[in-house]
């Protein structure tokens, strides 16, 4: 296929499969993470793999990664996935209100007067959004954060890292 075809041809939804795949790293799980049968999730990787004529990811029985093919599609399938996910919040109307669901992953350890008063203004404030709080262990919170979406995450201080930028709010 011609590459100027690819962008006109493309059925996006092999995108967001591909960057599940990706993200759970490996097609069972990501046919349980979409509610979709394994072989609809594999078949969809091949379709993707045919559009673009190239292999995607490495796998075997104990393994499974993307290649160095599937390394440079993962991020710009992340950023167009996280730009379509925003189309039904930029077409609605103004007078709508604040909708939308506010995801936030807390470290099992961390408990704070000030977001417990925070959250619960915000659900008094906003009736139409909606709030889902995770509680998981520190190590997990970070895979927890949705690609390409803005992410509120309590953890205790980590060290400095150039992968996740922080700011301290309370100590």
């Amino acid at each position: 296929m011609r590459p100027e075809r690819l962008v006109w041809d493309l059925d996006w939804n092999l995108l967001r499969t591909f960057v599940v795949i990706a993200e759970v790293r490996g097609i069972t799980r990501a046919a349980e993470h979409l509610n979709l049968k394994q072989p609809t999730v594999s078949n969809a990787l091949r379709r993707l793999e045919d559009r673009i004529g190239r292999q995607l990811v490495e796998r075997d029985a104990t393994r499974f990664e993307l290649n160095e093919v599937g390394k440079l599609l993962y991020e710009p399938s992340v950023e167009v996935f996280g730009t379509i996910s925003q189309l039904p919040r930029l077409v609605r109307v103004v007078s709508d209100g604040v909708t939308g669901h506010v995801i936030v992953s807390v470290a099992c350890h961390v408990c704070s007067a000030l977001c417990d008063g925070t959250l619960s203004e915000f659900h008094r404030s906003y009736l139409r959004a909606t709030i889902t709080i995770t509680v998981c262990f520190p190590w997990l919170s970070l895979g927890a954060i949705p690609p390409c979406r803005p992410f509120f995450l309590m953890i205790r201080r980590p060290p400095r890292s150039t992968l996740f930028p922080y700011t301290t709010l309370f100590r």
